[in-house]
């Protein structure tokens, strides 16, 4: 074999080798990913084995939210993921889903803090919701080292403008909060807080 062709040959096979490495497998379920990346993130493992030895939790379709979400039942929380949502974004939102459910308590917390203040309010979830960030992007960072790369759209659905992994960077707690004033993140919470909080306490 001439030294160019083979050359040739290899450099292909390792573009090939590449582009399967940042593909995650072909899950049949939630189900299925789940327990996939319970053996492959040591991250999720953890927040799994967590959950577990709290009543567990649950993983369901929903046609309520248009893409994800993450509630809190008396017993287990629950995330919801749009049933349209397929392939690495389904996954990516299970995981910050996941990472949400991990920290249902704080959440519940909140609910019972007796907050008086919409903007309180919502800054205390996106606060909880931040650290979530940071875990899911644990979590990416664990299915990174074993895949080799990843899709991009499991890291480019909260960082539109991020071109690789390599350079997925969270802002700061504070920048995050700042960045979020006028949103419409925000005032999810804030209207949520209008709506069922303040209408609870009878105000």
């Amino acid at each position: 074999m001439t030294g160019p062709l083979r050359f040739g040959i290899f450099a292909w096979a390792a573009l090939m080798s590449f582009a399967c490495a940042a593909e995650l497998p072909s899950f049949k379920d939630d189900l299925a990913a789940d327990s996939w990346l319970r053996k492959t993130s040591a991250t999720y493992r953890k927040m799994a084995e967590a959950m577990d030895a709290c009543g567990g939790y649950r993983i369901a379709n929903t046609t309520l939210y248009p893409r994800s979400m993450m509630i809190c039942e008396e017993k287990k929380p629950v995330v919801l993921l749009n049933e349209k949502q397929t392939g690495a974004l389904r996954v990516t939102l299970m995981i910050f889903e996941f990472s949400n459910a991990s920290q249902a308590d704080k959440f519940r917390e909140i609910a019972g803090s007796g907050t008086t203040n919409a903007e309180e309010y919502a800054i205390l979830h996106m606060l909880v919701e931040y650290e979530s960030l940071h875990l899911h992007q644990a979590v990416l960072a664990d299915l990174d080292r074993a895949l080799g790369g990843l899709p991009p759209e499991m890291f480019q659905v909260f960082m539109p403008a991020t071109k690789t992994f390599a350079e997925y960077r969270l802002p700061e707690a504070y920048e995050y909060i700042q960045l979020r004033k006028g949103t419409e993140y925000r005032k999810y919470y804030e209207d949520w807080f209008h709506e069922h909080v303040e209408k609870k306490a009878g105000k």
